[in-house]
């Protein structure tokens, strides 16, 4: 989510683009952005990716790792989910959700442009209201990366604004943070992600806000 000025955000030289350091306030603000029915649109984000048991999971760009926390919960003992953020205060905050939770997800601090795992390591990745924080010269280099982390026949959803056009949706919190430029994200996700090898299978809205989705596959 788009940060007020001051000293709410930062551009960090290693791993350059938006970070959010107000974790306490993100939680509140992504349920606003939601309208209340936050938990919802996490389950349907996962079933759209279809996540399930024994899936890899990756969370790229995960916040304070609700929507980790809740695959988890989907891809049994089998399975296993990390999530990455470039915000150390998101990171410690997701940490100590896990452990109040006793849930076993694995959170570090690290970039979308430099993904510290191995190649193919991953069936589902999740790129959700992530996007639009990185700059446009980095937006390329973070698809690649993750196309080098999934697995062949893995998937990617991205969430992002611009998938709904009915009218009134300038007017939906998550457009009116974002301003008017990020309502293009979703047409530009599609490039992005066909530019780094992966297969669109689906597009269309969310069903949330002024939102919408990709589904990707790593042929």
């Amino acid at each position: 989510m788009k940060p007020t000025p001051q000293d709410h955000h930062s551009h960090h030289h290693k791993h350059p683009g938006v970070i959010l350091n107000w974790a306490r306030l993100y939680d509140m603000l992504v349920n606003v952005l939601f309208l209340g029915r936050e938990k919802a649109a996490r389950e349907h984000m996962l079933d759209l990716a279809k996540v399930g048991r024994n899936d890899k999971v990756l969370d790229v760009g995960c916040g304070t790792g609700t929507l980790a926390l809740a695959a988890v919960r989907r891809v049994g003992g089998s399975g296993a989910v990390s999530g990455i953020d470039a915000a150390p205060a998101m990171i410690k905050r997701a940490q100590r959700k896990a452990q109040r939770l006793k849930l076993p997800v694995s959170f570090q601090t690290a970039a979308a442009q430099e993904l510290p795992f191995a190649d193919a390591s991953f069936s589902v990745v999740l790129l959700t209201l992530a996007l639009h924080h990185l700059p446009d010269d980095n937006r390329a280099q973070a698809l690649r990366e993750i196309h080098r982390v999934l697995k062949p026949g893995g998937r990617l959803l991205i969430v992002e604004i611009g998938g709904n056009r009915r009218p009134g949706n300038e007017l939906a919190p998550v457009t009116l943070l974002h301003g008017r430029r990020a309502q293009s994200m979703l047409d530009e996700a599609v490039q992005r992600a066909n530019g780094a090898g992966l297969k669109t299978l689906a597009t269309g809205p969310l069903g949330y806000s002024a939102l919408g989705y990709v589904l990707a596959r790593k042929e």
